[in-house]
Protein backbone atom coordinates (compact mmCIF):
# COMPACT_ATOMS: atom_id res chain seq x y z
CA UNK A 1 0.00 0.00 0.00
CA UNK A 2 1.23 3.47 -0.83
CA UNK A 3 0.96 6.63 1.56
CA UNK A 4 1.16 10.08 0.55
CA UNK A 5 1.61 12.39 3.39
CA UNK A 6 1.50 15.82 2.65
CA UNK A 7 -0.47 19.45 3.75
CA UNK A 8 -4.08 19.31 2.45
CA UNK A 9 -5.81 21.96 0.16
CA UNK A 10 -8.63 23.92 1.66
CA UNK A 11 -10.76 21.71 -0.81
CA UNK A 12 -10.24 18.50 1.35
CA UNK A 13 -11.57 20.27 4.61
CA UNK A 14 -14.80 18.20 4.40
CA UNK A 15 -12.88 14.92 4.30
CA UNK A 16 -10.80 16.20 7.45
CA UNK A 17 -14.14 17.13 9.22
CA UNK A 18 -15.47 13.26 8.40
CA UNK A 19 -12.53 11.94 9.95
CA UNK A 20 -12.42 13.61 13.14
CA UNK A 21 -16.49 13.37 13.54
CA UNK A 22 -16.37 9.38 13.14
CA UNK A 23 -12.94 8.87 15.22
CA UNK A 24 -14.11 10.61 17.83
CA UNK A 25 -17.60 8.99 17.77
CA UNK A 26 -15.72 5.71 17.07
CA UNK A 27 -13.43 6.17 20.43
CA UNK A 28 -16.11 7.30 22.70
CA UNK A 29 -19.17 5.97 21.56
CA UNK A 30 -19.17 3.27 24.12
CA UNK A 31 -18.45 5.28 26.99
CA UNK A 32 -20.15 9.14 26.66
CA UNK A 33 -23.81 9.42 25.83
CA UNK A 34 -24.70 10.45 22.02
CA UNK A 35 -25.66 14.04 23.83
CA UNK A 36 -22.49 14.51 24.98
CA UNK A 37 -20.62 13.37 21.94
CA UNK A 38 -22.68 15.02 19.77
CA UNK A 39 -21.83 18.75 21.80
CA UNK A 40 -18.47 18.04 21.62
CA UNK A 41 -18.73 17.09 17.98
CA UNK A 42 -20.74 20.68 17.44
CA UNK A 43 -18.07 22.43 20.25
CA UNK A 44 -15.08 21.35 17.71
CA UNK A 45 -15.35 20.08 14.41
CA UNK A 46 -17.42 22.31 12.75
CA UNK A 47 -16.36 23.15 9.09
CA UNK A 48 -15.72 27.02 10.06
CA UNK A 49 -13.83 26.08 13.24
CA UNK A 50 -11.57 23.76 10.81
CA UNK A 51 -11.21 26.00 8.16
CA UNK A 52 -10.16 28.71 10.84
CA UNK A 53 -7.66 26.36 12.34
CA UNK A 54 -6.36 25.84 9.21
CA UNK A 55 -5.49 29.19 7.83
CA UNK A 56 -3.56 29.95 11.41
CA UNK A 57 -0.34 30.40 11.27
CA UNK A 58 -0.12 28.85 14.60
CA UNK A 59 -1.87 25.51 12.94
CA UNK A 60 -0.09 22.75 10.92
CA UNK A 61 -1.83 20.21 9.44
CA UNK A 62 -0.97 17.19 7.59
CA UNK A 63 -3.05 14.09 5.61
CA UNK A 64 -2.66 10.86 4.86
CA UNK A 65 -3.12 9.86 1.10
CA UNK A 66 -3.96 6.18 0.14
CA UNK A 67 -5.98 5.40 -3.45
CA UNK A 68 -6.70 9.45 -3.87
CA UNK A 69 -8.75 8.96 -0.17
CA UNK A 70 -7.80 10.89 2.65
CA UNK A 71 -7.65 8.24 5.56
CA UNK A 72 -6.02 10.37 8.25
CA UNK A 73 -4.85 13.75 9.46
CA UNK A 74 -2.85 15.35 12.01
CA UNK A 75 -2.97 18.77 13.44
CA UNK A 76 -0.10 20.67 15.17
CA UNK A 77 -0.19 23.44 16.99
CA UNK A 78 2.85 25.53 17.54
CA UNK A 79 3.64 26.87 20.79
CA UNK A 80 2.03 25.05 24.27
CA UNK A 81 1.58 27.58 27.77
CA UNK A 82 3.71 26.24 30.53
CA UNK A 83 2.51 27.58 34.03
CA UNK A 84 1.13 30.42 32.00
CA UNK A 85 4.19 31.22 29.48
CA UNK A 86 4.14 30.72 26.01
CA UNK A 87 6.68 27.98 24.90
CA UNK A 88 7.55 28.32 21.61
CA UNK A 89 10.27 25.51 21.06
CA UNK A 90 7.15 23.00 22.06
CA UNK A 91 4.41 21.74 19.41
CA UNK A 92 1.33 20.13 20.82
CA UNK A 93 -0.05 17.02 18.69
CA UNK A 94 -3.97 18.98 18.89
CA UNK A 95 -5.57 15.96 17.09
CA UNK A 96 -4.06 12.48 15.12
CA UNK A 97 -6.91 10.92 13.61
CA UNK A 98 -6.57 8.09 11.55
CA UNK A 99 -10.04 6.04 9.87
CA UNK A 100 -10.72 2.84 12.09
CA UNK A 101 -10.84 0.35 8.88
CA UNK A 102 -7.24 1.71 8.40
CA UNK A 103 -5.66 1.53 11.85
CA UNK A 104 -3.19 -1.62 12.23
CA UNK A 105 -1.70 -0.67 8.45
CA UNK A 106 1.41 1.01 10.31
CA UNK A 107 -0.63 4.62 9.15
CA UNK A 108 -0.41 6.13 12.97
CA UNK A 109 3.32 5.27 12.91
CA UNK A 110 4.27 6.40 9.67
CA UNK A 111 2.30 9.80 10.36
CA UNK A 112 4.02 10.05 13.78
CA UNK A 113 7.21 9.87 12.33
CA UNK A 114 6.43 12.65 9.69
CA UNK A 115 5.29 14.73 12.17
CA UNK A 116 7.91 14.32 14.28
CA UNK A 117 10.67 14.80 10.98
CA UNK A 118 8.53 17.99 10.71
CA UNK A 119 8.91 19.01 13.95
CA UNK A 120 12.97 18.56 14.14
CA UNK A 121 13.15 20.26 10.57
CA UNK A 122 11.24 23.31 12.25
CA UNK A 123 13.40 23.06 15.84
CA UNK A 124 10.79 22.16 18.09
CA UNK A 125 12.61 20.99 20.81
CA UNK A 126 9.22 18.56 22.22
CA UNK A 127 6.16 17.34 21.04
CA UNK A 128 2.98 16.71 23.54
CA UNK A 129 -0.20 15.57 23.65
CA UNK A 130 -2.92 14.42 25.65
CA UNK A 131 -4.45 11.18 25.13
CA UNK A 132 -7.48 9.59 27.31
CA UNK A 133 -6.16 7.76 30.16
CA UNK A 134 -8.70 4.91 28.96
CA UNK A 135 -7.79 4.59 25.87
CA UNK A 136 -4.89 2.04 26.30
CA UNK A 137 -4.38 1.12 22.93
CA UNK A 138 -3.55 4.64 21.68
CA UNK A 139 -1.38 5.01 25.15
CA UNK A 140 0.66 2.15 23.86
CA UNK A 141 1.01 3.76 20.42
CA UNK A 142 2.22 6.41 21.77
CA UNK A 143 4.71 5.07 24.59
CA UNK A 144 6.10 2.89 21.68
CA UNK A 145 5.98 6.22 19.34
CA UNK A 146 8.59 7.47 22.44
CA UNK A 147 5.57 9.64 24.40
CA UNK A 148 5.83 9.53 28.53
CA UNK A 149 3.33 10.24 30.48
CA UNK A 150 3.99 13.05 32.32
CA UNK A 151 0.55 14.56 34.26
CA UNK A 152 -2.89 14.39 34.15
CA UNK A 153 -5.54 16.77 33.03
CA UNK A 154 -9.57 17.13 32.81
CA UNK A 155 -11.20 16.71 29.34
CA UNK A 156 -15.05 18.10 28.66
CA UNK A 157 -17.37 15.88 26.58
CA UNK A 158 -20.62 17.51 26.37
CA UNK A 159 -21.36 17.34 29.87
CA UNK A 160 -19.47 14.29 31.25
CA UNK A 161 -15.44 14.71 32.31
CA UNK A 162 -12.82 12.33 31.65
CA UNK A 163 -9.39 12.27 31.99
CA UNK A 164 -6.31 12.65 30.08
CA UNK A 165 -2.60 11.74 30.30
CA UNK A 166 0.00 14.91 29.23
CA UNK A 167 2.98 13.28 26.83
CA UNK A 168 5.77 14.83 25.90
CA UNK A 169 8.90 13.73 24.08
CA UNK A 170 11.88 15.59 23.87
CA UNK A 171 13.84 16.05 20.46
CA UNK A 172 17.23 16.67 20.74
CA UNK A 173 19.14 17.67 17.63
CA UNK A 174 22.71 16.72 17.04
CA UNK A 175 25.52 19.13 14.95
CA UNK A 176 24.26 17.39 11.74
CA UNK A 177 20.51 18.44 11.83
CA UNK A 178 19.98 14.43 12.99
CA UNK A 179 17.92 13.43 16.23
CA UNK A 180 18.35 9.79 17.42
CA UNK A 181 16.39 10.25 20.72
CA UNK A 182 13.64 7.95 21.66
CA UNK A 183 14.12 5.59 19.05
CA UNK A 184 14.45 7.25 15.74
Amino acid sequence: MTYYFRPPQITELEAIQKIAEQTFRDTYASHFSTDNIERYIAQHFQHEMIKEDFYSPDNQFFIVEVRNEIVAYAKLKKGVFDNGTLNRKALEIERFYVEKSFQGEEIGSRLMTFCREWAELNHFEEIRLGVWANNEKAVRFYEKMGFEVVGEQKFIIGLGERIDYEMKQKITIIKDGKTRENGY
